[in-house]
């Protein structure tokens, strides 16, 4: 869970359209001094609220919408609102959501690390989806994420969590990993990963099976270094 709040700090100076062109990036820290949290964070922590409190995750969902909605950072000008207009006209609804969006992915590691059951972790990541993203990718995304984290905490092999989940893993060509959703994402690294390249990134498209796409094939990249 602390892994995905620092991963939202630590892409949120990168995203939506704060990067129009091709560019170096320099990486002196992982988090820099200008970076904050997003609706990612929130809603991470409004699932946890959820499990723990043992709260409906459609009500919790939207409470914390509706109470953050409008909380932008200090200083960050290119968000309106703290959440997609989308995902606000549902918290402000009665209707069942039905978004594809990477959101449902993005919000779901409490579900991964709070239950330890396989059939807890899988009944949950149901239910914890479904009233934003009733839609089968937006499920099966969330459902793959929480079960790798959960099989992580049990002490399973990289190797054996891709086996269990059948996942295919894209490999890298020499040093550079190309990835294509529409647009290209190329990770040049490194070592470990020191310069990102976006290209056109006001272009990108954010639905969950483009992400966990690029996720997996990251993580290929990390295949001898540590699981975060």
């Amino acid at each position: 869970m602390l892994g995905a709040i620092i991963g939202d700090l630590a892409g949120s100076i990168y995203e939506f359209d704060q990067m129009k062109k091709h560019k170096n990036v320099s990486i002196k820290n992982i988090i820099e001094e200008n970076s904050f949290f997003s609706d990612d964070t929130i809603l991470t922590i409004s699932i946890a609220d959820a499990v723990l409190n043992k709260k409906d995750y459609g009500a919790t969902l939207k409470k914390y919408a509706l109470k953050y909605w409008n909380k932008i950072p200090k200083g960050i000008e290119y968000f309106k609102t703290m959440f997609s207009p989308g995902f606000t006209a549902w918290a402000r609804s009665k209707e069942q959501g039905r978004s594809s969006g990477n959101g449902a992915m993005m919000r779901i590691s409490p579900i991964g690390f709070l239950f330890n059951k396989e059939e807890e972790v899988i009944k949950n990541s149901y239910l914890a989806t479904i009233p934003s993203h009733n839609s089968e990718e937006a499920i099966n995304c969330a459902k793959t994420i929480s079960l790798i984290i959960f099989y992580s905490r049990q002490g399973f092999t990289k190797k054996e969590i891709i086996e269990k989940l059948n996942l295919t893993i894209k490999k890298p060509v020499v040093e550079n990993l190309i990835l294509h959703a529409r647009t290209q994402l190329i990770y040049a690294y490194t070592r470990f990963l020191k310069q990102i390249l976006l290209k056109k990134a006001y272009d990108l498209q954010y639905t969950l099976a483009e992400t966990l796409t690029q996720m997996l094939a990251l993580w290929e990249v990390w295949q001898r270094q540590c699981m975060r």
